[in-house]
């Protein structure tokens, strides 16, 4: 996006249909819940211990 209006119309159809951003966000987000951080902890641990 080199141009301003790219950027503007961008930035308006986010204004526009920020329910459906923010929904859509909402259920990329809820991923990363205690069992996600705790298996990611588990692997680097154990890459971290490898010998």
């Amino acid at each position: 996006m080199n141009d301003k209006t790219e950027i503007y119309s961008a930035v308006e159809k986010v204004l526009s249909q920020r329910e459906i951003f923010a929904e859509k966000g909402y259920e990329f987000v809820k991923q990363f819940d205690m069992k996600y951080f705790s298996n990611a902890w588990i692997v680097l641990v154990k890459e971290v211990t490898k010998n």
